[in-house]
């Protein structure tokens, strides 16, 4: 919190009647907040932190580079400084507030512009609660919008107060056991992106349920409560110019300066640990635990929502069972979870605290956040504490983004998506929350029915290894990594649920394989979902995926022409087009000039991929892995590594000592590096890479991944391998995908010495068509040459369908006998 008396001269509260209406606010009011700066408090020792909520408003910290942020007076920085920490202004959170608090909301307003005045992309709380309450309306069957409780003006009797609502989406009509994940966002009010993060994923399962798998299978299998503003009176607040309130609005609690009772610090379990009996602190606690109207709504409403999965909150919870409770606040990038009411050290952990941080950390795999227990210092009377202990489900804080006024490119462009993705992983772990999460992954899932052979194609990637802790320090130390050993598939509903279950085919070993199967469906029905679902070498089977079977229209024959010409020669062949599906089929066909690999690469398609740091002891391998095709697309033609390295030194291993090997999605892989190995060395070889520090390695050419390079699209894997003895921490690890331009029809544009018969056409279920190709070796040098066949068709798992051709023009006809084709 700030200084008491210094909030005392600069009132950040003023009656509540004006909040209420919406007026302006007082100048004075505006100019306390503009008067304080936001600072970086740097290298302030774990346990520290607690002492500068004395001295300014904690925001929040930047662990990657190690400093706090406070909002503070002048004399609070002064007193910050005395302490002799380095301290900086933050000059980007400074000027983002004082523009937020010298928004001209009555313009903004009477422009009819939606949002948070000076934030399009973040809803107002009647606006939230509008486009909710029309969710349900809309779509009865997916959703239903409840009152839970009532907001403190309005439980007092103030004009103006606000119910608190729930969103609760579900299929209605499913008849599955549907595990409980309950979201609670918007508990301090100016924590913008939580209103707007919740919101948005109740809008994605509900607007998607139709057409995306994911999104059908939570909603049959899952209820999922949504409370997107937990403090409707404070938001209010936030909207009208009071960009820094974080509590609720209760009146009787410090009227006039920084008004009312942290929520994050008002529920029943640790009560009145780490928290403030000041009734002027940021972090006030109220007079009683469970004494807001705000926090009885939420904790009442768990009663209706969890079971109780244990009598005492020391005990484990069973390994099976169900329910998650996810708090949204801002900001940090952070993953925080039970008890976040005691102190530190491993002594205060709760009873399945290595199962709560296995899933922070698949979580924080999804996000890149720091996940652990006590990564923020303590807090008691939190409403994750509180739905662990009394109910024994897995429980989570999230800290979203990177300051509290998160600008609307950066909320839409890089934070939300992540947000996205770990909120829908945390609905398909709210099932078995402390035991699927230890179990692998399934990926890049794909599923195609071919009716010419009754079959089903599954490719995809099963994936054990997708945990990180963001380079927290507490424990467990390990990672539950274990080699894939099956996968399973049914229809319908999750192979643990269902009678029937196949069991697929995978290529490879270890933690990470690629499942490349047929199924044989004679009795296929495209309306239900195929799920597939991996266990590890330890029994444990992770979350299930789900995909949407695609059956495939168009058969091509053949893909590749290997043709020999001897000069001036003139040859026909013939492209067959097959509808192999029960829908007419229109295609279209175009030739492009083949794009062999050039010299080096093309800076301008580098794709960079951030892998988490590891502890690389002497004869172990870690495993990583990332998506590629996100920013560019390309054939990959090679790679360059960089990392910062240390434990080197006083021991006998060298950096170079550590083998990396690439793996493309398509199974081509290249290895560097390594002590006496046959691998081509790192540019760091030897005596060089002897110490702690930074080393770099490129690898372009032919023999990384063939003379065209390979595609980028799909899943990546590296694989670091240490040859030698001693133990490595890497960090800081970078690779960068080297592509040139992507082979296939980018621009087609014509080939000379190559007609075609036909150039578009329909082809009717069960029907083949017949493209006739000319190739005149007259327009071409002696020499090899290539032409691609760029075939546009309207299948939904094969848009576009590439064809090789491929001519070797000579001199003599003695030399037509050559590896392009067998002697006739």
């Amino acid at each position: 919190m700030l200084d008491r008396r210094s909030w005392r001269q600069h009132p950040a509260m003023v009656l509540v009647s004006l909040l209420l209406a919406g007026l302006a606010w007082p100048a004075s009011v505006v100019a306390g907040a503009a008067s304080g700066e936001v600072i970086q408090v740097y290298d302030v020792p774990p346990g520290k932190s607690a002492e500068l909520r004395y001295l300014g408003d904690f925001w929040g910290i930047n662990w990657r580079e190690n400093y706090i942020s406070l909002h503070v007076t002048p004399r609070g920085r002064a007193a910050v400084e005395a302490l002799g920490y380095r301290v900086e202004t933050d000059e980007r959170k400074t000027s983002a507030l004082h523009d937020f608090i010298n928004v001209d909301r009555a313009a903004w307003r009477a422009a009819g512009l939606n949002g948070i005045p000076g934030f399009p992309c973040y809803r107002t709380v009647d606006e939230t609660h509008a486009d909710l309450a029309a969710l349900a309306s809309d779509r009865p069957d997916l959703a239903r919008w409840e009152v839970i409780g009532q907001s403190w003006l309005k439980a007092n009797g103030h004009v103006g107060g606000d119910d608190v609502h729930v969103l609760v989406v579900g299929n209605q009509g499913s008849t599955q056991t549907r595990a409980p994940l309950m979201i609670m966002a918007a508990q301090h009010a100016r924590e913008l992106v939580t209103a707007e993060s919740a919101t948005r994923f109740a809008e994605w399962l509900v607007n998607h349920y139709d057409q995306n798998p994911t999104a059908r299978w939570l909603l049959d299998h899952r209820d999922i409560h949504i409370i997107a503003q937990h403090n409707p009176d404070g938001r209010r607040a936030v909207e009208n110019g009071q960009s820094l309130w974080r509590k609720n609005s209760n009146l009787s609690a410090c009227a006039g300066g920084t008004t009312g009772v942290d929520l994050n610090r008002n529920s029943n379990y640790f009560w009145g640990t780490f928290s403030s009996t000041d009734a002027c602190s940021q972090i006030y606690r109220g007079l009683a635990p469970g004494s807001e109207p705000e926090t009885v709504a939420v904790q009442n409403y768990m009663n209706q929502v969890f079971d109780r999965h244990r009598d005492n909150m020391n005990d484990p919870v069973p390994v099976d069972a169900a329910g998650l409770f996810l708090s949204l606040h801002s900001f940090g990038n952070l993953m925080l979870f039970p008890w976040e009411g005691l102190g530190s050290g491993a002594a205060n952990d709760a009873p399945n605290h290595n199962q709560l941080a296995w899933l922070g950390r698949k979580l924080g795999y999804l996000t890149g956040y720091q996940v652990g227990r006590t990564i923020l210092g303590p807090a008691g009377g939190t409403m994750t504490d509180y739905a662990h202990a009394e109910f024994g489900v897995a429980a989570y804080t999230y800290e979203i983004g990177n300051t509290f006024q998160q600008g609307c490119n950066s909320f839409e462009t890089t934070l939300w998506p992540d947000v996205l993705d770990s909120l829908i992983y945390s609905a398909k772990a709210a099932e078995l929350p402390y035991l699927a999460p230890r179990g692998p992954e399934v990926a890049d899932l794909i599923a195609i029915y071919d009716a010419s052979s009754s079959q089903i194609e599954i490719t995809g990637m099963a994936d054990d290894t997708r945990f990180d802790r963001g380079g927290a320090s507490e424990g467990p130390s390990a990672d539950p990594i274990h080699d894939v050993a099956e996968v399973r598939a049914s229809f319908g509903q999750p192979p643990h649920l269902s009678d029937t279950v196949f069991t697929l085919d995978f290529v490879g070993s270890g933690a990470i394989v690629a499942i490349d199967a047929l199924l044989d469906a004679d009795a296929f029905d495209p309306n239900q979902l195929l799920f597939v679902q991996a266990t590890d070498s330890k029994g444990i089977a992770g979350v299930p995926a789900a995909v949407q079977v695609q059956q495939r229209v168009a058969g091509i024959s053949p893909d590749v022409f290997n043709l020999n010409l001897v000069a001036g020669q003139t040859r026909a062949e013939t492209l067959l087009i097959s509808n192999i599906g029960d829908q007419l089929l229109n295609w279209n066909v175009q030739a492009d000039t083949g794009r062999a690999a050039l010299a080096g690469h093309q800076p301008d398609l580098d794709e960079t991929l951030n892998l988490a740091a590891f502890t690389l002891p002497g004869g172990a391998t870690v495993v990583r892995s990332a998506a590629g095709d996100e920013t560019s697309r390309g054939q990959v033609v090679g790679f360059s590594f960089s990392g910062s390295v240390s434990g080197i030194s006083g021991n006998a291993t060298w950096a170079s000592d550590m083998a990396l090997t690439v793996t493309s999605p398509d199974s081509l892989s290249f290895s560097v590096g390594g002590y006496n190995t046959i691998n081509p060395p790192w540019d760091f070889n030897g005596s060089a890479s002897n110490t702690d520090g930074s080393y770099s390695s490129s690898h372009i050419g032919p023999d990384i991944f063939g003379s065209n390079g390979t595609g980028d699209a799909g899943t990546w894997q590296f694989d670091f391998n240490h040859t030698w003895n001693g133990t490595m921490n890497w960090s800081n690890l970078v690779l960068t995908l080297h592509k040139n331009e992507p082979l296939g029809c980018v621009a087609p544009e014509g080939v000379a010495w190559l007609q075609i018969s036909k150039a578009s056409g329909q082809t009717m279920p069960g029907d083949v068509s017949e493209i006739v190709l000319t190739i005149d070796s007259g327009e071409l040098a002696p020499g090899q040459h290539q032409a691609l066949l760029c075939i546009d068709l309207d299948d939904p798992t094969r848009e576009l369908a590439v064809v090789e051709v491929n001519v070797n023009v000579t001199d003599h006809l003695e030399i037509f006998q050559d590896r392009f084709e067998p002697e006739n």
